[in-house]
């Protein structure tokens, strides 16, 4: 991987090349960049290390810039094959940088280190002040089980086969963790994070400063997935407590098992197939869509629509601005837009556990129970119409106007509130 890296500070001062001929900047790891502007040669070397690395050992590595590539569980003895590369203004230079650029390769007590020894070389070009540092492009075989402590500074880390508990963070690459066993943390400032499968850890925490993270087919106490500026998936998990976060960017959960905070500034949030004891949804600006889930569930979005199907439990929904829908086998429903219609079918089976509070600020509230169910009803609307198609028993004062009635239906029990601002509100029964 080559990638054009500029530090924020750089890519501001030197967003102009106008300007930045005539002020002049220091550009620090741009690589290819220095290329482009300073026609720089290159040298490159390969040679490969063996490694002394048992099953279940400890393998760092440490680099300014290069990709690594780790294959866990290979035949044959453990090593490292490499490809460095130095530059410079001219053959010569680049020749001597290389030849001053060593990849050392250590024993330690657990297993082994690797890093790479070089100076930085600094040119000058119309003005521009670059420097550029020798990268190392890493293969590695070494057997399973092995922990992993790998730092990159710029450059993407990918593993094949199954690796032990890890720690793997690049500033400017791209994160795959194929298998893991054990805990995981993976950080990247400027990258994909993603994980193909973790079994018995205690902890996963991935995250991205602009990039997407995503995980499957994990299994850990506590997970949390997070990104500045990208989406954030988890697929399959069976954990204790999970957190999904992302500040511009969809949060999506599929057929996960455990508690969860799913929560985005800018984007929707989409449950499917999830069961836990509590379910915690935000949105800033998008909408929540969860489709088959199970526990005691909390969504609010700012802007954006809130969809439940197949819902069974508890739910407490709210829209600041959006329609609020949910239909299955509830317990307690309180649902409240101040600008959208808020409409809940509660399923056969459903059961007033609590008492129910529906209420709209400009659009219609409607809500359909099963036959079975008795309550004490209040119903208001400030400028729309009562439709209520269900026998309902009024006490003295209890029907004031058109637009307002208590009473009790059935043999009464909890009580259901259901209110609008501006709109109509609809009650109806089903078998």
């Amino acid at each position: 991987m080559k990638k054009v890296l500029i530090p924020a500070a750089a890519a501001v001062a030197c967003g102009c090349i106008g300007l930045a001929f005539v002020a002049g900047c220091v550009i620090s790891n741009g690589v290819d960049f220095v290329h482009s502007i300073a026609q720089n040669e290159k040298a490159v070397r390969t040679e490969n290390h063996a490694l002394e690395l048992a099953e279940a050992g400890t393998l760092e590595i440490s680099l300014s810039a290069g990709d690594v590539v780790v294959r866990a569980d290979s035949l044959g003895t453990p090593e490292v094959a490499a490809a460095i590369t130095a530059y410079g203004k001219d053959a010569d230079a680049a020749k001597k940088a290389l030849d001053d650029t060593r990849l050392v390769v250590e024993r330690t007590s657990t297993g082994a280190r690797i890093e790479l020894a070089g100076e930085p070389v600094e040119q000058r070009a119309s003005g521009i002040r670059v420097v550029s540092r020798p990268r190392a492009d890493l293969e590695l075989r070494i057997p399973k089980d092995v922990r992993l402590v790998i730092s990159v500074a710029s450059g993407d880390i990918r593993t094949h086969g199954p690796i032990g508990a890890s720690k793997l963070t690049s500033s400017y690459g791209d994160l795959n963790v194929e298998k893991a066993k054990g805990d995981l943390v993976l950080q990247s400032s400027s990258g994909k994070v993603e994980v193909g499968e973790l079994r018995e850890a205690q902890n996963l925490d991935a995250r991205s400063g602009y990039g997407d993270v995503r995980a499957r087919l994990v299994e850990a106490s506590a997970v949390k997935l997070s990104s500045s500026s990208g989406s954030v998936h988890l697929e399959d998990a069976t954990c204790t407590r999970v957190e999904l976060q992302s500040s511009y960017g969809d949060v999506v959960a599929r057929r996960l098992r455990g508690d969860l905070v799913a929560k985005t500034s800018s984007g929707d949030v989409r449950l499917e197939d999830v069961q836990g004891a509590e379910l915690r949804l935000s949105s800033g600006y998008g909408d929540v869509d969860v489709r088959t889930a199970r526990g005691d569930l909390a969504a609010n979005t700012s802007s954006g629509d809130i969809v439940l199907a197949g819902f069974e439990g508890s739910c407490e929904l709210a829209s600041g601005y959006g329609d609020v829908r949910a239909e299955g086998r509830l317990e307690r429903a309180s649902g409240r837009s101040n600008s959208g219609s808020v409409r809940i079918r509660a399923l056969p089976g459903s059961q007033l556990a609590s008492d129910w509070k529906l209420q709209s600020g400009y659009g219609d509230v409607a809500l359909t129970l099963p036959s079975t169910i008795s309550f004490e009803l209040a119903a208001r609307t400030g400028y729309g119409t009562l439709d209520l198609q269900v026998p309902i028993t009024v006490a003295a004062g209890g029907l004031k106007d058109k637009r307002a009635v208590q009473g009790r239906v059935g043999d009464g029990g909890r009580r259901i509130e259901l209110g609008t601002s501006s709109g109509d509100v609809h009650l109806a029964r089903q078998d």
